[in-house]
């Protein structure tokens, strides 16, 4: 074989990988502009508006749900349920001229927590968020779930169509029983268990309360601070969770939960909303965010889900629109 047609061989290689290159790049823009992207969980403390609507427009990102938030869930300090009121002035706020939607969070333990739930829609809220589920801060305050005070609040919800973010940790025996109570005597109050539902290592759970329930959706966050421990977890197993999000498509939905407080740069939030999104999307990524080592850094090399378009739309678009109108995901 001649120099001349080894040479032209190489080229007609280098070309061919260029252009299926150039091709992979086309296609993922295509598949990023074809669709709004909602994400439905996250929380954001006063003064950082700013960080979150870049990390929006670097990411793609159409809308947001920003959810009330109290003094402890900003802050991790004085835990309590304090301060939530002021958190839901700010995001009713800056919802009004920027592409935010905002649900109030209540006391569940006040007995006007439903007009302070109106009020909120008044204004302009768009659904509810309830922290009683959590049981590490807050269902030592606010528990049960099922308390007779929340009555006239999830039937006002069910009746309108309000959605609602409850975070719930199912696998504390008593409030998984508060929580289908709740589900089971309002089948029609569309919910978010967020976090895959406190449930991506016992999927036998997970698959249970989806299988039951027609009214429950679920986000993939982990939150900043779990986010590594959650992202190495999917790529230990990537079959396991590709089959879980095929199985269920229609109930999940995108979000990060890295609650934008000061301690957080604005690179910090486009990289972990970037990190979450290639863990939808490709088979291998890499992700480097934050400060190496700090208590809300991720860094490595992971395995994805690499899912196909048709149901990232669902997690991104289709899912959240119906969960935010109010429906379950059969209807």
């Amino acid at each position: 074989m001649s120099l001349k047609k080894i040479k032209f061989g190489w080229i007609l290689i280098v070309f061919l990988i260029f252009s299926i290159l150039i091709l992979a790049i086309l296609n993922y823009k295509t598949k990023e502009s074809s669709y709004p992207i909602y994400d439905v969980h996250e929380h954001l403390a006063e003064g950082n508006l700013d960080k979150l609507l870049f990390a929006m427009e670097e990411n793609n990102i159409s809308f947001t749900v920003v959810l009330g938030s109290s003094h402890y869930t900003l802050t991790l300090r004085d835990p309590g349920f304090e301060d939530y009121e002021k958190n839901n002035d700010f995001l009713l706020d800056v919802s009004k001229s920027n592409p935010i939607l905002t649900f109030c969070t209540v006391d569940p333990r006040e007995e006007d927590n439903l007009q302070t739930l109106k009020s909120c829609m008044e204004r302009g809220a768009s659904g509810l968020k309830l922290y009683s589920g959590h049981y590490a801060s807050f269902y030592r305050f606010l528990g049960p779930l099922n308390r007779t005070e929340m009555e006239p609040t999830y039937q006002y919800c069910e009746e309108n169509r309000i959605p609602v973010m409850f975070h719930v940790n199912p696998y504390i025996p008593e409030i998984r029983q508060e929580f289908e109570s709740v589900l089971t005597e309002y089948p029609e109050l569309v919910v978010d268990c967020p976090h895959w539902c406190l449930s991506s290592i016992n999927d036998e759970r997970f698959r249970e309360l989806y299988d039951k329930y027609s009214n429950l959706y679920t986000d993939i966050s982990f939150g900043s601070m779990f986010a590594q421990d959650g992202l190495e977890r999917i790529s230990e197993n990537p079959e396991k969770y590709r089959e879980l999000v095929e199985d269920y498509q229609d109930r999940f939905m995108f979000g990060s939960d890295m609650v934008l407080t000061n301690e957080k740069s604005k690179e910090f939030a486009r990289d972990m909303l970037g990190c979450y999104r290639k863990m939808l999307e490709q088979e291998e990524y890499t992700c480097e965010v934050g400060e190496r080592g700090s208590k809300f850094s991720v860094y490595g090399t992971f395995k994805g889900l690499n899912l196909p378009d048709s149901i990232l739309r669902k997690i991104y678009y289709e899912n959240p629109i119906k969960f935010l109108e109010g429906k379950t995901y059969i209807e």
